[in-house]
């Protein structure tokens, strides 16, 4: 009879520490995952990846203008629009040297895109370039915008 209560005991122990076990098992696993998800709601969201991605399509752009020193040929520049595929809007605005609105010299928008009904352009949704033309220096302002779905 001892040995059987010895016995019982030593198993209620052991049942202890198997569940004690568990339990510290169960809790470090919750950790892991709510850290995990935490971690993943810190990245970016996919507006702020888009906007980054327009702002870099429209500085590829302009580095294409000046490369093929495009600037000023409508062709040219529709050119570089027309590889920037369908769903990307553009509108290249060209000032001189004193950026103001009265200086604008230029105003080109890509074939079939339209601001006002597709997206407004936001000033964040620009890149900027300084380049030399005809013995003066000249701003380029680009917009990129999705266009609207129908």
């Amino acid at each position: 009879m001892k040995n059987q209560i010895k016995k019982q005991t030593e198993n209620h122990k052991k049942g202890f520490i198997v569940t004690l076990d568990a339990i510290i098992a169960l809790i470090l696993s919750l950790f892991f995952v709510s850290y995990t998800f935490s971690i993943a709601n810190s990245f970016p969201s996919y507006e702020s990846v888009s906007y980054v991605k327009m702002q870099r399509i429209g500085q590829d752009a302009l580095n294409a203008m000046e490369m093929t020193n495009s600037f000023g040929s409508q062709s040219m520049i529709n050119g570089i629009f027309q590889q920037t595929g369908d769903q990307i809007c553009m509108k290249l605005e060209i000032y001189n040297q004193s950026f103001t609105p009265s200086a604008r010299k230029d105003t080109f928008m890509k074939p079939g895109c339209n601001p006002k009904k597709d997206q407004e352009i936001n000033s964040g949704d620009r890149s900027f370039r300084t380049f030399y033309q005809d013995g003066d220096f000249k701003y380029a302002v680009i917009s990129v915008w999705l266009k609207e779905t129908t």
